[in-house]
């Protein structure tokens, strides 16, 4: 079956006075472009670790080295976190998810056990979900749940952000236990807060800049009602998906599924009149990495 890519160019730079174009991705798919470079995706019935994509784009990336682990093993799991940008002083949840797993609910797993440390001078856990301990300027939170599918977000982490001895943290999985049993093959892969903005501390300002890395940088209007604006940054190129998941990790709506894309800065307008009203995480899927924007709609 032949194959038509549709050629990018690659973006000479961004820079904060960019004006970025931006279109309306439906039902039907749409154009996601930062005025120089131009997405066109179409909707695909993707979920949380069910993707489809060209052959030719398949064998590259973290997720399809995990994928060929998992299935090669027989029982197998996928346990991610995925990463986020917040501003100091903002309250963020983090998923903890289910990324993919094979003849999973075949063995006799049914809870687990998840040890996740970070940098406690950036991070502090919000009320007493989960017990906290913290050595130093390490946090570590331990998280006992239960499984109910295959697939979905196992537990959510709630911070407060703030100014700390970094500009970034990693959220590790320390450890991962099915608690019934050792015969699932376990695979991790841990997420990361950055800070961002234009951070004060009493007379003390600190402009903490934005990476060229990659990011779901924002969402607005959030909460949102029949479109929000999503902007998120490239730096990857390769098999690239946004979609919607509810609090259970369940896909909602994708929002596009395009085999190619080059790095740069892009944005579009979401088409969500069609969405039901609920609390949501934007998930953005690069072929190495996945990240997470809590999201809102309201009709």
């Amino acid at each position: 079956m032949k194959l038509i890519l549709v050629l990018l160019l690659v973006c000479n730079g961004i820079t904060s006075a960019q004006t970025i174009q931006r279109s309306v991705m439906g039902s039907g798919g749409g154009i996601s472009t930062n005025g120089t470079n131009s997405l066109r995706g179409t909707i695909s019935q993707t979920a949380i670790g069910r993707t489809t994509q060209s052959p030719a784009f398949q064998s590259v990336g973290f997720w399809y080295s995990a994928s060929q682990i998992i299935r090669l093993s027989g029982f197998g799991s996928l346990i991610t976190i995925p990463s986020v940008e917040v501003q100091a002083g903002e309250t963020v949840r983090i998923p903890l998810l289910l990324q993919q797993s094979s003849h999973l609910l075949e063995t006799s797993a049914k809870t687990f056990t998840a040890k996740i440390t970070f940098n406690a001078s950036i991070l502090e856990p919000k009320g007493n979900q989960f017990p906290y301990k913290r050595i130093g300027n390490q946090g570590e939170l331990t998280i006992i749940g239960t499984i109910h599918d295959t697939l979905g977000v196992l537990a959510e982490m709630e911070f407060t952000a703030k100014l700390g001895d970094a500009e970034k943290t990693p959220l590790t999985i320390q450890s991962f236990l099915w608690n019934e049993t050792n015969r699932v093959k376990i695979l991790t892969k841990d997420g990361n807060v950055n800070l961002n903005g234009l951070c004060r501390e009493g007379d003390t300002v600190r402009l903490i800049k934005r990476s060229n890395s990659a990011s779901l940088i924002n969402a607005y209007p959030n909460p949102a009602s029949k479109s929000s604006t999503i902007e998120y940054q490239l730096s990857e190129q390769g098999h690239t998906t946004m979609y919607l998941i509810d609090e259970q990790g369940k896909i909602k709506t994708p929002l596009f599924d395009m085999n190619s894309v080059q790095s740069g800065h892009y944005s579009f307008d979401a088409d969500l009149q069609f969405v039901s009203s609920g609390s949501y995480f934007l998930l953005l899927k690069t072929p190495s990495e996945l990240f997470s924007k809590r999201f809102i709609i309201e009709h």
